[in-house]
């Protein structure tokens, strides 16, 4: 069939536009610490300084380390920046992991740059998790090129494959969190039921992959040493918190919101393709969407149930959402495909001013009537001038930031340390007033309060 200019052309604007959406990945850079980047900047600080990659952090240290490296090549630039540059080229790879995928599964000659487009302006990863620091991107990145490689080892019965995913799935486990392990062995059963290949992955050499799938948690203990324990324990209860008790109203809610949230944080494309497939009033039945859903549900549904999840935690889902998203749109009509290009375009502008004006408003350097983290930082270095030495007794966003900015200031006098039990004589910055303590400042950002207090 022949085709308009039109359709001719618009793999070039796809291009384009991929080019233009890892681009707009770095616009907001300039934002100050927002939530929990702060904690990663402040462990980052701390493991540069004494030199230790295992002990100094109490999560699996993966995205540390790459941050540590990326730090020593960019020492000039803000603490935070470095830890936000290695989630943006985590999510491009993962995009490239997207593009990979369907170009050896989709048979179509535009599914590569059509899915890299795709997974980029999702709004998750465009707007928020994409680019901030957490391990998020890169937890993402391992767990879902983890999860094709075992793909496409089922679909073509080869060990290199395999051998490839129990190398990413470690990454992942040393990236943040044992959940990793949730993902990948139900897409290998998903897959190994979908392709018959039970008997492939139960060959020696398979099992023998599979039984090294652990190898990184039983590296990271025993590095560990006699801290191992409380680690894993660590591990563990991140994941028994997510099923506290909660209101069944509350609960309702959660599982209402959840399923709508993970739809609204794909769009713009999710929503063109929800309105087309509507339009179209049918399904396209296809083995290997099924399996894809399948994998989606299947990973889905404990985040679903789970009270106290959020969605962070169902991040590394977005690539095979990614996929689907794709799919569909290739087998849509050529109005679709023009639909969500012009929904991206408008997205990605719309970007300007969400990284210039709508972040730092609202999460940034110019909250009206509010100090800014750094100005904080500088201001509690006025007061203490160096006369007394300076702890942390604070656990919120607030207080991490504050400590970063002022590590910064300060880089090369030791870190700020956490309050040891019996000090005396140090100013300490709390989230509360202490007793025995005088009140040197009171900061509120975020309405958040930060007491800098002198401890006699």
């Amino acid at each position: 069939m022949r085709m308009s200019t039109s359709q001719g052309n618009i793999r070039h604007v796809w291009i384009a536009l991929t080019i233009l959406s890892a681009l707009f990945m770095f616009l907001p850079l300039h934002i100050q610490f927002i939530g929990e980047e702060s904690v990663y900047a402040v462990y980052l600080q701390k493991m540069l300084q004494s030199g230790d990659l295992i002990n100094i952090f109490y999560r699996p240290p993966l995205f540390l380390w790459a941050g540590d490296l990326l730090y020593g090549w960019l020492h000039f630039l803000p603490i935070e920046l470095p830890l936000r540059i290695v989630s943006i080229l985590f999510s491009i790879g993962s995009a490239g992991v997207a593009a990979l995928f369907a170009h050896k599964v989709f048979r179509d000659k535009n599914a590569a740059v059509l899915a890299a487009l795709v997974f980029l302006t999702l709004g998750e990863i465009q707007f928020w998790y994409g680019w901030l620091g957490y391990a998020d991107a890169m937890f993402l990145f391992f767990i879902f090129s983890s999860g094709v490689s075992v793909w496409l080892a089922a679909q073509s019965r080869s060990v290199f494959w395999y051998g490839l995913a129990v190398l990413l799935i470690n990454g992942a486990f040393l990236t943040k969190a044992i959940t990793a392990y949730a993902f990948f062995f139900s897409t290998l059963a998903v897959v190994a039921y979908g392709f018959h290949s039970w008997r492939f992955f139960f060959r020696p050499i398979n099992v023998l992959l599979s039984l090294a799938a652990f190898s990184a948690p039983i590296f990271w203990m025993q590095m560990h040493g006699s801290g191992a324990d409380a680690s894993f324990a660590s591990l563990v209860h991140d994941i028994a918190m997510r099923f506290r008790e909660v209101s069944p109203l509350k609960y309702l809610g959660h599982l209402v919101t959840i399923p709508a949230l993970f739809v609204e944080r794909m769009a713009p494309v999710s929503l063109v393709v929800l309105w087309f497939v509507a339009k179209r009033k049918g399904y396209f039945p296809d083995k290997d969407i099924d399996l894809i859903l399948w994998i989606l549900l299947i990973n889905f549904i404990p985040y679903w149930v789970a009270p106290f999840s959020g969605m962070r935690h169902v991040m590394p889902l977005y690539g095979w959402a990614s996929l689907v998203l794709t799919y569909w749109l290739l087998k849509l009509d050529f109005n679709a495909r023009k639909a969500a290009s012009v929904a991206i375009v408008i997205v990605l502008f719309l970007k300007i001013p969400f990284s210039f004006w709508a972040l730092p408003v609202f999460k940034g350097d110019r909250r009206h009537g509010e100090m800014t983290f750094r100005a904080i930082a500088a201001d509690v270095l006025h007061y203490t001038r160096g006369m007394a030495p300076i702890r942390q007794k604070n656990v919120t966003f607030v207080g991490f930031s504050v400590v970063a900015y002022i590590n910064e200031i300060r880089k090369g006098q030791p870190c700020i340390r956490f309050l040891r039990r019996g000090e005396h004589g140090v100013y300490v910055l709390a989230y509360t007033p202490m007793k025995h303590a005088s009140l040197i400042k009171k900061y509120a950002p975020f309405n958040s309060p930060l007491y800098l207090l002198y401890l006699e």
